[in-house]
Parts: structure tokens; sequence; C-alpha cells
């Protein structure tokens, strides 16, 4: 995940401590921006430490995100894949952290929208 101070430079946000901050990922990546920002919100939600956001709520709200990726189709879900490809790859190309690949290698398993490749 991003350095808490990197965010603070670039947006001039003030981040408690214990937030989990997903890398930004540049336009030329061409990952559709919705998956960017479901990204984004998944792992502030998931990731970051109680005192920052309740976990339970967390929870309940990432079951429902979840619930909604299930009902894509098979040609959005092949879509997701692709993308999810392509920035893993990218991650891997950056040197991102590997708890960072691991989400983007993951993503849709953990959503319950995988087919456990």
């Amino acid at each position: 995940m991003a350095d808490i101070d990197d965010m603070d430079d670039d947006n001039n946000i003030e981040v408690p401590e214990g937030t989990a901050i997903f890398p930004e990922i540049p336009d030329q990546v061409g990952a559709n921006p919705l998956l960017l920002s479901i990204l984004h919100f998944v792992v502030f939600i998931a990731g970051s430490d109680n005192k920052v956001c309740n976990q339970d709520a967390g929870a309940a709200i990432l079951d429902q995100v979840a619930t909604y990726l299930q009902r894509l189709s098979s040609k959005e879900v092949a879509r997701l894949k692709e993308d999810l490809a392509v920035l893993a790859a990218f991650a891997r190309e950056e040197k991102w952290g590997e708890g960072t690949v691991e989400v983007l290698d993951t993503f849709l398993d953990d959503m319950g929208v995988g087919d456990g490749e």
C-alpha cells in the first residue's frame, strides 16, 4: 500500500495512521475506472485499522459489494480479469509491495466472483 506521507504530499490531506491506501494507478494503464474505484474502496475498508474504519461495519459493506460484483455477466468478469492481470503486471513492474500485488491477484476470488484459477 502507499505510504501515508506520500498521500499527504500529493493531496494536502492529513491521512490518519493506520489508513490503508492503494497506490494511484495512471490512466495509461488502461484499467476500467470503476474497477479502480472499487479496488481503492475495498483496500481502505478491509485494510485500515479499526480506529480508522470499524471492521464489523466494513465487513457488512464488503459483503454487499461482493454480492453486486457476483451479478456481473461472464463477459464483464472476463474484462475485469484482463484489467486485473494488467494491473498486477504493472504493480510488479513498479515493484509495489507483495501485499498490493496479492490484492490484485486474488480480488475476484475474494469477492466470490473468480473461478478459483
